[in-house]
């Protein structure tokens, strides 16, 4: 067995197939978990409510989000997330991890690895897109936009839902990547 090399390792992204698939295939395992005793409910609802709260109490830099996003003002990604999430049907329940950071997480033998703490299983129930969408920004980011398809085609949802994917990403730039350090 070797040691495990970071997600964001030089040696991790050089190989960017074997990067996407073993994150793929991670999150496949995690959102078909069965065994998750009293895990918290978490949904696009209440990722909503958490960013319009982070919005409202202007904990959200418009300067730090990405791609399309990047400058545009938090009220106005709020609002198409809002818009956007009337579109959606209700998903089924799975559980998910919740958050998808690239430099979380480590790559062992082609399989995902965590830090020993707190474990790479899931942390609540929801969405898959949740972590899908967390996923895709984080790859498009370190390795490029080829990234996305390759994610959705290897975790077997190919085509993705690009309203469930928008709504996702949209929460992602106001949830994590523009939330300002309040330390």
């Amino acid at each position: 067995m070797t040691d495990p090399v970071s997600c964001l390792d030089p040696v991790a992204i050089s190989r960017p197939e074997h990067l996407v698939a073993a994150i793929a295939e991670w999150l496949a395992a995690v959102h078909s978990t069965r065994d998750h005793p009293q895990l918290p409910v978490f949904g696009v609802d209440d990722a909503l409510s958490d960013a319009a709260a982070l919005v409202a109490g202007d904990l959200v830099d418009p300067s730090l989000f990405e791609g399309p996003s990047n400058g545009q003002p938090a009220t106005r990604i709020l609002e198409v997330a809002r818009v956007l999430r009337t579109r959606l049907d209700d998903e089924p329940v799975v559980p998910i991890r919740g958050s998808i950071r690239l430099e979380d997480l480590a790559v062992r033998d082609g399989h995902i690895v965590g830090p020993s703490d707190e474990g790479v299983g899931p942390r609540a129930l929801g969405d898959r897109y949740q972590d899908l969408a967390d996923a895709a920004a984080a790859l498009a980011a370190h390795i490029g936009p080829g990234a996305v398809p390759a994610l959705f085609d290897r975790y077997g949802e190919s085509p993705a839902d690009p309203i469930r994917l928008e709504v996702w990403s949209l929460l992602y730039q106001l949830r994590v990547r523009g939330r300002r350090s309040t330390g």
